[in-house]
């Protein structure tokens, strides 16, 4: 046995250093993806009943961690596949028993395996859990840093280096010599039955964007969405080797030589032309739904209103006096505060106030704004405002959303309150002047809610009975720099505080932003490793047919060129598919969040220039392994 230890050590050497650095740090990797797996659920909620609630999305999450790292597993395990295959059906050849042979298999991908296992836990346990208790220590998306016992991380690095094994070893298990299978056979297109999964998948996430969501069933709709979800990924692993030996068939009838030689190099193995960009694919329209989501969460109102407030504007800001505990109110604003108020560089105006009015036996009021037509105007996406005549406000769209009370008409009267638990009338006000037309769609737009008013009073309606509010609305300018500046003016001027509401929805969807920037990051950039990986192998693999060629005299540039375009073409297909897949599901999605559009234009482009530029790095990173000078060691050894 020992025997058998020494040789697949010898031959984990044998590989070259490109092969064993590749199966180590693949499996770092590999192990870093999965203790982070076991650490994050608690990490993001620690108390149990708050994880179990949130179970789906800890799914998507584990997934954009476990899936890339499951396949970067298997892809380096297979690295070097086909001269592995050769030298074990060599042992074989000498005598050797298929037991033995799995032996020295085991060893040789074991041994690496274990290396880059043992240097991830490692690394994760001196460097990823203290950095990920600063990032909870500072706020951050965590509640609390990593923590992973050590049978935990024993049990990782077993398991990964298990599956490393089982991958090394599974060409052994044939009845045929290892190898054999790829020296003989005839090239096989892929079967067109792969389309039928993809098809299932993209249809299934086709209904749900195209159904009326409110006639379907939750639970049926739930399956649809993960099923055609699962099936679409399977599917685009499945169909871009098709897609691809289609286009090969393509390239060889070229006029040209180098599409020729690319097409023909890939017919000779098209399965293990596109398996290197399988985990591109998966990992891109993994991303593609990780930014529907996000879009999901950035159209919800209260996250829609902070981005605004904290981006372009306008942003509301409010302003309360208090006393001199600073624990309650302070009484009603002074006329001297608003005016001074509106000379802060960025403020725009005050929002008029809002009273209660036909108050019923549970408390549901009718709201009413009352102040000018200029403070209506700056706050509200109103119009027909009269400052000297009380009036309705009605909506120019049916899609209003239902008040559960009905409003007044012109003409009615409404019955202002101080207070709707004692629903004492304090003021009647006639609603006699033309109706005011709230513009629903530029209201939402502008400030992600509608207004609930129904009825507008002019405050000079109400004489010496309304006194001014204990706090206002600020409109103002988006941004920090506007935002700090009315705070510093109030804490100045005394008996005054603002502050912006929505500053802890504006921390909340920053962090998720950041959260699924992260996880899109991490899945496509470990499928960018596996990429160049793969492809660096496959060109290694080539070296027999790459001198015969530059033995035919082909041209070193039409060498490089064909190999570039190998790569290529495989990832564009891959990254198309998943594109144009993503694109469905998000649509399916958006239709089940009763959302308009998810597709965030400028995410969407930042995904398709990573997956762009990292896959013609991981091409271009390819291309001198297309040798292009005879030298005797290379006739010697191909």
């Amino acid at each position: 046995m020992s025997a058998l230890v020494t040789l697949g050590l010898r031959l984990a050497r044998a590989g070259g250093a490109l092969r064993a650095w590749s199966i180590a740090v693949g499996n770092a990797v590999g192990i870093l993806l999965l203790l982070a797996a076991l650490a994050l659920p608690v990490a993001l909620f620690p108390d149990p009943v708050e994880r179990a609630a949130e179970r789906p999305s800890l799914l998507a999450v584990l997934t954009f961690l476990l899936v890339p790292g499951g396949v970067l597993l298997v892809m380096v395990g297979r690295l070097s596949s086909g001269v592995r295959d050769q030298r074990l059906a060599s042992l074989r050849m000498i005598g050797l028993p298929p037991r033995h042979t799995r032996v020295v298999a085991a060893v040789e991908n074991g041994f690496l395996a274990l290396c880059g296992a043992v240097a991830g836990a490692a690394v994760f346990l001196a460097v990823v859990q203290p950095v990920s208790g600063v990032v909870a220590d500072s706020d951050g998306v965590l509640a609390q840093g990593f923590d992973v016992g050590a049978l935990q991380v024993v049990v990782a690095v077993v398991g990964v280096v298990a599956l490393s094994v089982v991958v090394g070893t599974a060409s052994t298990w044939d009845r045929a010599l290892p190898g054999a299978a790829r020296a003989e056979a005839r090239p096989r297109t892929p079967g067109a039955w792969r389309l039928l999964v993809l098809a299932a998948g993209v249809g299934a996430l086709a209904w749900l964007a195209s159904t009326d969501v409110g006639t379907t069933d939750d639970g049926l709709e739930t399956v649809l969405m993960l099923g055609g979800s699962l099936l679409t990924g399977v599917g685009i692993a499945l169909v871009t080797p098709l897609v691809v030996s289609w286009v090969a068939a393509a390239l060889v009838r070229s006029d040209a030589v180098t599409p020729r030689l690319a097409g023909r190099a890939i017919q000779a193995d098209s399965a293990s032309a596109s398996r290197v960009v399988a985990g591109l694919g998966v990992a891109v329209f993994l991303a593609t739904g990780a930014l529907g989501v996000l879009g999901a969460f950035e159209a919800a109102p209260q996250y829609a209103t902070a981005l605004r407030s904290f981006g372009p504007g306008p942003q509301r800001l409010f302003l309360a006096t208090v006393d001199d505990s600073r624990t309650s109110d302070g009484g009603p604003m002074r006329d001297a505060d608003l005016a001074a108020v509106l000379e802060i560089p960025g403020v725009r105006g005050v929002a008029p106030t809002t009273l209660l009015a036909d108050c019923d036996a549970d408390q549901n009021c009718l709201e009413v704004l009352v102040g000018t037509c200029a403070q209506v105007e700056v706050a509200f996406e109103i119009s027909g405002c009269d400052d000297t005549r009380a009036s309705v406000i009605v909506t120019d769209d049916t899609g209003m959303p239902h008040l559960g009370f009905s409003a007044p008409a012109p003409g009615d009267s409404v019955h202002l309150v101080l207070d709707p638990e004692v629903r004492e009338v304090a003021q009647t006000v006639l609603l006699d002047g033309p109706p005011l037309t709230q513009h629903l769609r530029a209201q939402v737009e502008a400030w992600s809610w509608p207004s609930y008013a129904v009825a507008f009073v002019p405050a000079s309606m109400l004489g010496d009975w309304y006194t001014p509010p204990t706090n206002v609305e600020v409109v103002a300018d988006g941004g920090n720099v506007t935002r700090q500046r009315l705070i510093d003016w109030a804490d100045a001027r005394g008996g005054l505080y603002a502050f912006q509401p929505y500053d802890t929805d504006y921390k909340a969807i920053m962090n998720i932003r950041a959260a699924v920037w992260t996880l899109c990051g991490i899945a496509v950039a470990v499928a960018l490793v596996v990429l160049a990986l793969g492809a660096a192998d496959r060109a290694n693999e080539r070296r027999r047919s790459v001198a015969r060629q530059v033995m035919a005299g082909v041209p070193g540039r039409v060498l490089r060129r064909s190999q570039l375009l190998q790569v290529l073409l495989p990832v564009v297909v891959a990254v198309g598919l998943a594109l144009a897949a993503g694109a469905v599901g998000v649509r399916g999605y958006a239709n089940l969040a009763e959302s308009g559009t998810l597709l965030d234009g400028r995410g969407w482009a930042a995904l398709v220039a990573t997956a762009a530029t990292g896959g013609l790095l991981a091409a271009l990173s390819t291309v001198p392994l297309a040798r292009t000078r005879i030298t005797p060691e290379l006739l010697r050894r191909e």
